[in-house]
């Protein structure tokens, strides 16, 4: 049973760490706003007769711009945040040497995320049009954005860097002297709801898990160097070599290349699940700290904000 004392910090670490990612998530949503009102009013004041949608083809043109203005505002709120304990404490040293064998199996765990958000993606999809409503995620936005110099760095570098610096450098570590596993798994769901979209949260958690796991065993860099992997390489140049065959081979291509590697990292997860039982119960945490450290005011009020966003922004009636 946890002392008194200990549940008290507990609460107070966990509120700590929700009210810092609240705050930055607020900074990433602030500044590409003001950026995109700043921007139309300054058009709209030379054209007044400007349609809104051309306004609207502007904008997105240079959302991904205001996106690496907006981390680079977080960045300074990190620095001032944390100072010299972000390079002292945060991110961390080196554990023991990422084997080739290690990093390919987290490959194709990413793979198996992604199998997992396409069957939910499909799903929930089915379930808003029965209802009657459009979903809209993250994807279709960026998919949407003008393809560019400044969606790939902030998409495929700058995000991943900042993102592992924030979630498994400050939150997760900060949260680790409550148990490895308590720590992965939190830092992974404030991950995931951080996203703002509820199918891609659902790849979000799971891709948490994977960085996680690496960070504590391995180092942060190995896990910023898969988030790289993941978005760069995974999402946007296999992507781009999918979408330059033939349209009627583009879907089977990405379903088989999705479902023979994610299916193999399922298969490398049941032979090895004595070792994942094992690890668990090893770095276990005591009892009813997930229920004292969910219930702080601030870890529900930033889920509950984020899930409501994600419902108001993702999904829309259809006349």
């Amino acid at each position: 049973m946890i002392f008194r004392k200990t549940k008290s910090d507990l609460k107070l670490e966990i509120g700590r760490q929700s009210r810092f990612i609240l705050i930055y998530s607020i900074i990433l949503t602030a500044v590409p706003f003001i950026c995109a009102v700043a921007q139309s009013t300054r058009y709209l004041m030379v054209n007044p007769e400007m349609s809104a949608d051309d306004l609207e083809t502007i904008v997105n043109r240079v959302t991904p711009l205001y996106s690496i203005i907006a981390v680079l505002f977080g960045v300074a709120f990190i620095l001032l945040k944390r100072r010299k304990k972000l390079f002292q404490y945060d991110l961390g040293t080196q554990t023991r040497p990422l084997t080739p064998q290690i990093l390919l199996i987290c490959i194709s765990l990413f793979f198996t995320a992604q199998m997992i958000f396409s069957i939910s993606d499909f799903a929930i999809r089915a379930l808003a049009d029965f209802a009657g409503y459009t979903m809209y995620s993250t994807t279709n936005a960026i998919q949407d954005a003008e393809d560019s110099w400044a969606l790939m760095l902030y998409a495929g570098f700058l995000g991943p860097i900042v993102e592992e610096i924030v979630f498994r450098g400050v939150i997760m570590n900060s949260l680790k002297k409550y148990g490895k596993v308590f720590a992965i798994i939190t830092s992974s769901i404030l991950f995931a709801f951080f996203h703002g979209d509820i199918t891609q949260g659902i790849f979000a958690f799971f891709c948490g898990i994977i960085l996680g796991y690496i960070t504590t065993e391995y180092s942060i860099k190995w896990a910023i160097v898969l988030h790289i992997i993941n978005n760069f390489i995974i999402s946007d140049m296999l992507g781009r070599f999918i979408e330059s065959l033939p349209v009627n081979i583009q879907n089977i291509a990405s379903f088989f290349l999705t479902v023979i590697i994610g299916g193999l990292g399922l298969l490398i997860l049941l032979k090895n699940r004595i070792l994942v039982k094992n690890y668990l119960y090893t770095n276990k945490t005591e009892k009813h700290t997930y229920l004292i450290g969910w219930t702080s005011i601030w870890f529900i009020l930033y889920l509950g904000l984020q899930f409501i966003s994600a419902l108001l922004l993702g999904f829309v009636k259809v006349s």
